[in-house]
């Protein structure tokens, strides 16, 4: 079963970042490359705090600092992973909270969305227009959620985050959170949809919907199994 870690961006951060605060010298080369080549500001400290996420629960699962520093790097579609490692691990962002998901059972992809009502008919748009037919086999509210937060930049746990019932106004957010994680588990962006539309039977989803820090957030975990 995967474990999934969330971890708050401050507000204040959103508009003004400080790598220092939150140790990003500290953070494998190939990391610090993909944050700063990130062309805007927004992006580049949901990613610093993604990864130094990441960073910290690996190091939790035995690995130290060396050999993620050697052994962390980004296949030809973007997504992370360390050289010889058994342990399998995906990232995500959104407005406000990062998730990481770390699996010693076959690949993994992790997808987070606020449920933000200006994004609702952009989102539904595209479920419409692409995803019609897609069924990931589901289940509901069992992932393993650990909470943290940047404690004047140490991250710290939290309180577990709530989990909600699912119902009709946010079926569209779980169905793109369970489509981009599928997608992050296949490997590449949404321009694999073609080729992950024949292999869906193959992946499965555990899904959340979740109140945090004053927001809502749809949350899903895709596993391939080796």
């Amino acid at each position: 079963m995967a474990r999934v870690y969330l971890l708050e961006i401050p507000r204040e951060k959103e508009k003004n970042v400080l790598f220092h605060e939150i140790n990003f010298d500290t953070l494998p080369c190939s990391v610090k490359d993909k944050i700063l080549t990130t062309g805007d500001v927004k992006t580049k400290i949901e990613r610093l705090y993604a990864y130094s996420l990441l960073i910290k629960k690996l190091g939790d699962f035995g690995l130290s600092a060396q050999v993620i520093d050697d052994k962390l790097f980004f296949d030809e579609k973007g997504k992370p992973f360390v050289k010889d490692f058994g342990l399998e691990f995906s990232v995500s962002h959104t407005d406000g909270m990062v998730a990481v998901a770390v699996s010693s059972d076959g690949a993994i992809g992790i997808d987070i969305e606020k449920t933000d009502k200006e994004k609702k008919e952009r989102i539904s748009k595209i479920i419409n227009r692409f995803c019609r037919g897609i069924i990931l086999a589901q289940k509901i509210g069992r992932l393993e959620i650990s909470a943290y937060s940047d404690n004047n930049g140490k991250i710290t746990e939290t309180n577990t985050p709530r989990t909600l019932n699912f119902d009709d106004s946010n079926a569209d957010f779980v169905k793109w959170t369970q489509l981009e994680a599928a997608l992050k588990c296949h490997g590449g962006g949404f321009e694999a949809l073609c080729e992950l539309k024949e292999t869906f039977s193959s992946y499965s989803t555990e899904s959340a919907l979740i109140a945090h820090c004053g927001e809502i957030y749809a949350l899903s975990v895709a596993n391939k199994s080796l």
